[in-house]
C-alpha cells in the first residue's frame, strides 16, 4: 500500500470524525434550543441549585430562555433577594448569559455575563440601628455577606441598570438611581464604573469609579472615586435647614476620593470646586459661595473621627471672609475638639437664619 493511499485512508477518518462531532454539536445545539420554551419548568430547580451553592433565600418569580451568540440565556424576572424589615432587595429581571462550551467541557454551569435590570434596595437605617444587637441583624448581614461573595467571586462581569435604592432614615426617605453600573471581577481585583442619578433630578449625576482588591467583602482594599458637577444637595440636606425647599437652592461641585481598608471607607478626600448655597430671608435673596479647597476626613475607631481643611475662601453676598481653615476631633456621642482659625462673626450671622429660626 503507497503512501498516499495510507494518507487519503487516515484523511478521510479525520473528516468523518470533524463531521460527526459537528453533527453532534448541531444536535446538542438544536436539542438545547428545542428545550428553551420548558425553561419555566426547572425554575424551582434553579432557585434551590442558587441557594445552596451560595446559601441564600433567593425566591424567583419566573423563568424562561433564549439563545444569543455563544449559547442560552436565562431571564429570571421578579426575584426576590432579601425581604426583612429592615431591609429588602428585589431585581425586576436577571439576564444570565450560560457559556455552552464551558459549560459542557467543565460539566458545571459557566456563566459569561450578567446583566440586573430595574433592581429595588430598600433600608431602614433606624430600624436596622434599632436591632444592630438581636440575631436577626447577624442573619441579615451574613445574607448580605453572602450576596456580596457570589458578586465579588462567583461573577466574572455583571452590569446593573435602572436600578433605585432608597435609605429612610428618621421618617423621611433618601432615593437615588444606579443610571448604569459596570463590574468586572479579575482574579481577587474588582473594577467598577457608573452614573448615579438623584431622584427627581435628573441633571444631578454622580460620576462613581471603583477599583478594590480582596476575595472578601471584609477583606477589601481599594479606592473609590466620586465626581459632582452642579449638585442640587438642598433636598438631602432639607431637614437640617429651616428655610423652604422651595426658597434654597444649590450648585455643588467636588471630586472624591474614598480608601478602603477592610471592607471600610476609612479616610475621605475632597476637592472641593466653586459651589454656591442660594436661599432667602425675609424675601432678600442671600448667597454662600465657597471657592475651592480641600478637606480630609479620617476614621480613626468606632465612632471616632478626624477632620483637616486646607485655608478655605468663603464669601457671603459677595464678602470675602479671612480665609478658614479646620482642624478638628470627633467623637459621637463623646466630645468634640475642634480648632478654627479665624471666623468671621458678621459673615455667620448672615448664614444663621439658613439653620436657625431664631
Amino acid at each position: 500500500m503507497s503512501v498516499s493511499d495510507i494518507s487519503n485512508r487516515w484523511l478521510n477518518r479525520v473528516f468523518k470524525s470533524i463531521a460527526i462531532l459537528l453533527v453532534t454539536f448541531a444536535v446538542l445545539i438544536s436539542a438545547m434550543r428545542l428545550l428553551l420554551p420548558y425553561a419555566h419548568h426547572y425554575r424551582v430547580d434553579l432557585q434551590n441549585y442558587i441557594n445552596e451553592s451560595y446559601q441564600t433565600d433567593i425566591e424567583i418569580g419566573s423563568l424562561t430562555m433564549g439563545w444569543h451568540k455563544s449559547g442560552p440565556i436565562l431571564i429570571a424576572e421578579q426575584v426576590k433577594l432579601i425581604d426583612t424589615s429592615s431591609m429588602k432587595a428585589t431585581l425586576g429581571q436577571l439576564n444570565l448569559n450560560v457559556d455552552f462550551w464551558a459549560s459542557l467541557r467543565l460539566q458545571k454551569l459557566v456563566t459569561s455575563d450578567l446583566t440586573l435590570d430595574d433592581a429595588y434596595v430598600f433600608a431602614d437605617i433606624d430600624k436596622f440601628l434599632a436591632d444592630s444587637s438581636s440575631a436577626m441583624v447577624s442573619d441579615q448581614s451574613q445574607l448580605v455577606d453572602r450576596i456580596a461573595d457570589l458578586f465579588l467571586s462567583q461573577l466574572n462581569r455583571f452590569s446593573i441598570a435602572n436600578s433605585h435604592i432608597t435609605l429612610r432614615e428618621n421618617g423621611a426617605n433618601k432615593e437615588f438611581i444606579l443610571g448604569q453600573l459596570n463590574w468586572l471581577n479579575t482574579g481577587s481585583r474588582h473594577q467598577g464604573s457608573g452614573d448615579v442619578i438623584f431622584e427627581g433630578v435628573t441633571t444631578d449625576k454622580l460620576k462613581l469609579l471603583v477599583d478594590l482588591t480582596g476575595n472578601e467583602f471584609s477583606d477589601l482594599v481599594g479606592d473609590i472615586y466620586l465626581s459632582a458637577n452642579n449638585w442640587d444637595i438642598t433636598p438631602w440636606i432639607d431637614r437640617t435647614l429651616v428655610v423652604e425647599h422651595k426658597n434654597t437652592e444649590s450648585n455643588i461641585n467636588f471630586n472624591a476620593w474614598g480608601k478602603v481598608v477592610a471592607g471600610h471607607v476609612r479616610q475621605v478626600q475632597l476637592e472641593l470646586g466653586d459651589s454656591e448655597i442660594k436661599w432667602l430671608t425675609n424675601d432678600q435673596p442671600q448667597t454662600f459661595k465657597l471657592n475651592g479647597g480641600d478637606i480630609v476626613m479620617t476614621k480613626l475607631a468606632a465612632g471616632e473621627f478626624s477632620l483637616q481643611s486646607s485655608p478655605l475662601n468663603i464669601s457671603v453676598n459677595e464678602q470675602s471672609w479671612e480665609l478658614l481653615e479646620v482642624d478638628s476631633y470627633i467623637n459621637f456621642g463623646s466630645n468634640l475638639a475642634m480648632y478654627i482659625s479665624q471666623l468671621d462673626l458678621a459673615g455667620l450671622a448672615k448664614v444663621a437664619p439658613l439653620f436657625m429660626a431664631d
